[in-house]
């Protein structure tokens, strides 16, 4: 019998709410779970956050299935234990400096880390033994049986483990104490929950990648499985990974190129995974694409982010301009110049800033038309999501609303609405254009700029849950964070107009 974990790579995320958490869904872009104290489903999520406006943590849920697809559990006749051993870490403190697409070894050998001499976080801490410590390692923890449940925090080390935390007071934000928890549900199922969103260090913020000294709870780690049988069968053993991500604000609005998508790519690239696609380091020119496969998915994903950017030729690129499914040679002109609006990839030997992908417009004689995908990777746009301030939004990132399908019974007919924003932070005022646009000519116009009161008290008068809000931040006892006198500077994307 062949058995496998699933998912092979799953994704919990963070949530600051010390409450009841949710489960990953069981499809792309499908909706998360609720779930019980020890994870066992409950229908489709209701609420992303509690009654204090923090967001829940998702729990990643892993099963066992043999190769027919059925599910392997502690209610089967045959299984006698199953045991899941799970180890997060979190090395951020210990690797290098974001650097963008330095380091991305796509672009060959010579691009590593290294060779760019791409320096180092907390370079002043030198001895690879010190800088072992950086790393937040709890170390591995056991699970086994139902309703059981073990923590990453140093109360829990396994004896004689080598575990590094980071200090656990800190002068900014608040110290990392835990890489979260495992949960075992009714069946025996794995469920991994991640940490809550902590973040400090000692230093002001030198940059939106952090500063020397900090730590925060992001981590991913090896997932293990060991089956025991009554027959006596030779025990299985079984390997996943797990990745605790950031929360998903929209988890029903597909990236438009997923973790999937590349996953799909390396198994292209390295595994030979489809020959008849690519084979011996080389793509196959006779390769036919599939439209429904290949194409439309990525169409449908473009088309589902005006309900979170107001980018209309993104939407304009999905309507039915000619019919996309005709591969006839009579419809090759409209074929290609549709794809010509597309940005074009980067080229793979070439690691600088000047890219293809670098190119936002298209020029049609005196006609200048945005290329797509316009907001995935290129530009940052500044829309009115409520946080204003970098500093705020290290602390209120919770404060932002999800974005759910309220027409779910009908996938066809998606109607995507906001859902759970914080309202009771906020306040605004109206500011110039021109104070945004830089250009004085736009100064007699104004829009709504909203940001967060800084005294508590004003909040709290709001009302229930402003005030439930304002007693989790002072129990979260979070301290404000200084930003470096010489300002974070601005990441590259963004930061100036380009064509």
């Amino acid at each position: 019998m062949k058995l496998s974990i699933h998912p092979s790579v799953g994704v919990a995320r963070l949530g600051n709410s010390r409450g009841q958490f949710y489960l990953s869904p069981g499809t792309t872009g499908g909706l998360p779970y609720e779930a019980d104290a020890f994870g066992n489903e409950r229908g489709p999520i209701i609420r992303f956050k509690d009654d204090a406006g923090q967001v829940r943590r998702q729990g990643q849920p892993f099963k066992i299935l043999d190769e027919n697809g059925d599910e392997i559990t502690l209610d089967s006749p045959n299984v006698a234990t199953i045991q899941w051993t799970v180890h997060l870490a979190s090395k951020k403190a210990a690797w290098y400096q974001y650097s963008e697409e330095e380091g991305n070894l796509l672009f060959g050998e010579e691009n590593s880390y290294a060779s760019r001499e791409v320096p180092f976080r907390n370079p002043e801490i030198l001895s690879e033994a010190d800088r072992q410590k950086l790393i937040v390692d709890p170390g591995p923890r056991t699970i086994s049986g139902r309703r059981q449940t073990v923590a990453f925090d140093a109360g829990s080390v396994p004896p004689g483990y080598p575990a590094s935390f980071p200090p656990s007071e800190v002068k900014y934000g608040t110290p990392v104490k835990t890489l979260g928890n495992l949960v075992t549900d009714d069946l025996g199922r794995l469920i991994v929950l991640g940490g809550y969103g902590d973040a400090g260090g000692d230093l002001p913020l030198t940059s939106y990648g952090g500063s020397s000294t900090w730590h925060d709870d992001i981590s991913d780690g090896p997932v293990y499985c060991v089956i025991s049988f009554r027959d006596k069968t030779s025990r299985a053993y079984l390997q996943a990974w797990v990745i605790v991500g950031s929360p998903d604000f929209a988890p029903e609005i597909v990236n438009i190129s997923t973790l999937s998508d590349t996953m799909f790519d390396v198994g292209v690239r390295n595994f030979n995974l489809v020959p008849d696609m690519y084979h011996d380091g080389d793509w196959d020119p006779g390769f036919q694409a599939n439209y429904q496969r290949d194409i439309l998915p990525i169409m449908k994903r473009m088309g589902q982010y005006q309900w979170v950017s107001n980018i209309q030729p993104m939407l304009a690129f999905t309507s039915n301009i000619f019919d996309f499914t005709d591969a006839s040679e009579a419809n090759r002109a409209n074929r290609e110049n549709y794809f010509s609006y597309f940005r074009a990839p980067n080229g793979i030997h070439d690691p600088s800033p000047h890219q293809p992908s670098a190119v936002l417009f298209k020029e049609n004689g005196t006609d200048i038309f945005p290329m797509v995908p316009l907001n995935s990777g290129g530009q940052q746009m500044n829309y009115q999501r409520g946080i204003n301030n970098f500093v705020q939004m290290v602390e209120y990132w919770f404060a932002l609303a999800f974005i759910r399908n309220r027409n779910a019974a009908d996938g066809g007919y998606p109607f995507f609405t906001e859902t759970e924003r914080n309202n009771e932070l906020f306040s605004y005022k109206d500011v110039p254009v021109s104070d945004i646009s830089g250009n004085p000519e736009d100064a007699e116009t104004t829009i709504p700029v909203f940001y967060i009161e800084t005294q508590p008290q004003a909040i709290a008068s709001r009302g229930l849950l402003a005030k439930n809000m304002v007693d989790a931040l002072e129990a979260r006892a979070f301290k404000a964070v200084a930003v470096a006198a010489e300002g974070l500077g601005l990441p590259r994307s963004g930061t100036r107009n380009r064509r």
